[in-house]
């Protein structure tokens, strides 16, 4: 079972794709049991090629071909997703408020300074390889620390989850 996150979908109207054509699209590429969760790009499904990557660059490949759009893909196994989402360092009640945001790789350096002059006192935030876990008890989209701000600080593609999108995604990886 694999999870793909997609980044960027369905924002203020830019990049539109109808969960149910998506399901439609990788049903065609031979995944099974194909299952989307609200409209932001999150899809969970089987497929007989194991390789992450490989599968990611598949599935750019094909949004591209079928909808017109140059969209970033992540997939990861779903052991791998789960095991990322239950290493978040904070507490069970933080744990509620904590942004998960998934790197495409390690970054090479981490501009610490840059990211402590943007985060607020209230905001708590630990990068651990490829994931930054950060809890965000305020408005999420008032804080600096954005899902573009860690692509721009870390140099590295990413994407960002709240901490009920990846609970639910892991319920229905099963």
């Amino acid at each position: 079972m694999f999870i793909a996150l997609l980044r960027g979908i369905n924002v203020s109207g830019q990049k539109k794709i109808k969960m149910a054509d998506l399901r439609i699209m990788l049903e065609a590429m031979d995944f099974s049991n194909v299952q989307t969760y609200i409209q932001s790009g999150n899809i969970v499904f089987n497929s007989t090629i194991s390789d992450t990557k490989a599968l990611a660059a598949h599935i750019k490949s094909k949004i591209a071909e079928t909808f017109g759009y140059e969209v970033k893909v992540m997939v990861l196994a779903a052991n791998e997703f789960k095991q990322k989402v239950e290493s978040q360092p904070f507490t069970a009640e933080e744990a509620l408020y904590t942004y998960f945001t998934f790197l495409s790789e390690k970054p090479q350096a981490i501009p610490e300074d840059k990211i402590e002059a943007a985060k607020k006192p209230e905001e708590k935030i630990h990068i651990q390889d490829d994931m930054v876990y950060f809890m965000c008890k305020e408005n999420y989209g008032r804080s600096k620390l954005s899902n573009n701000f860690f692509e721009q600080k870390l140099k590295v593609d990413a994407t960002t989850r709240n901490w009920k999108t990846c609970q639910k995604l892991i319920e229905m990886a099963g």
